[in-house]
């Protein structure tokens, strides 16, 4: 019984770490085809699976450096975390007061701040033992 509970959240992680790895591969294919509009730009198989493993491998180790961080360090997870949102959420603002850039565009930031640090916090509040 403990076996098959434990290879559900498992399986889930590696599902998910797959996907978000697939995401930044085609992301940083497309950015790559972008950048040289100019030209015929075609990626081999093997140039596919490079970056996979070297996206796969940045991507576990800041998984894995948070989650050790928030296992070791739990009395300074909630102030990091709490400095990192209201910084993150004042970075947008600072930069649309600054520059003509559009109201829509700082707004879809935030978005995207407030989705990661909930994220965060939720997984370090579910972590928390009972009192």
């Amino acid at each position: 019984m403990f076996h098959s509970f434990c290879s559900l959240p498992g399986t889930l992680m590696v599902i998910s770490l797959l996907s978000i790895v697939y995401g930044a591969l085609r992301c940083n294919i497309l950015a790559i085809k972008i950048r040289y509009d100019d030209y015929e730009v075609s990626v081999h198989p093997l140039a596919y699976l490079c970056v996979f493993l070297w996206r796969g491998f940045e991507i576990a180790t800041r998984v894995a450096v948070l989650v050790l961080f928030s296992s070791v360090l739990k009395v300074w997870v909630l102030p990091v975390v709490s400095a990192n949102f209201v910084l993150f959420f004042l970075h947008p603002w600072v930069l649309f007061w600054s520059s003509p850039s559009t109201l829509s565009m700082c707004l879809e930031y935030l978005k995207q701040i407030y989705l990661k640090n909930c994220i965060c916090l939720s997984y370090k509040l579910l972590n928390f033992p009972p009192p």
